[in-house]
């Protein structure tokens, strides 16, 4: 059977006798999501929650104090 991670839509070959009938977690090689894999095959979201997305903030480029002057070599 085929499983696709949610994250990222990598494909995974899974042989079905391998997966109990409680289902199993598995980790994506890829992007390292964890996501819950049935012996049906289907793929369901990990049971951690996804974070809440966090707001973007836009700094302003900070003022940079101008160099000093170069020391003249004798």
């Amino acid at each position: 059977m085929n499983v696709t991670c949610p994250s990222c839509e990598t494909i995974y070959r899974v042989d079905p006798a391998k997966v109990p009938a409680a289902g199993v977690r598995a980790r994506c090689s890829v992007c390292s999501n964890v996501f819950a894999v049935s012996p049906d095959g289907a793929g369901a979201p990990a049971t951690k929650p996804a974070p809440a997305p966090q707001p973007v903030v836009v700094a302003a480029p900070v003022a940079r104090a101008p160099a000093p002057a170069p020391v003249p070599a004798f």
